[in-house]
């Protein structure tokens, strides 16, 4: 078997962050009597249950699920990272108005949300540019 690396950063959507909110205290007191619980999906509701759904397809394909906070407020370094730029061109970004921004004294900072906008927005022209390119391929064949 090939060992393979992928990263995969998955985001909770705000409905999804609210159902958790929700269930995450019901799930304590079974956990910690050692007993098991059984949720519906009308209960998991869509966007958490998608979540779900991609977490347990990682691990089903031998993946490492790594689990961490992500703050409301960025720096440019970490959004930058979550970019998957350099600083230098988030900033391009940032002066281009592409990427919403403040400023706290002298440091430039983010907001989470409008930095995974962004990267849903690269994203989608990407897989746009990639479809036509393949449709051209295919019209030359």
């Amino acid at each position: 078997m090939t060992a393979r690396y992928a990263r995969a950063t998955l985001f909770a959507s705000p409905q999804a962050r609210e159902q958790a909110a929700e269930l995450a205290p019901l799930l304590d007191r079974p956990l910690a009597l050692g007993r098991s619980i059984t949720l519906t999906e009308a209960e998991l509701g869509d966007d958490l249950r998608q979540l779900l759904h991609r977490l347990l397809g990682i691990i089903g394909d031998g993946g490492t699920i790594t689990v961490g906070e992500l703050p409301e407020v960025l720096t440019t370094t970490l959004a930058a990272d979550l970019l998957g730029v350099t600083r230098t061109t988030l900033m391009k970004h940032v002066r281009r108005g592409a990427v919403p921004s403040f400023q706290v004294g002298s440091h430039t900072k983010l907001r989470r949300d409008d930095v995974l906008a962004f990267r849903r927005q690269r994203r989608e022209k990407q897989r746009a540019a990639l479809e036509r390119l393949l449709a051209e391929t295919d019209a030359l064949d």
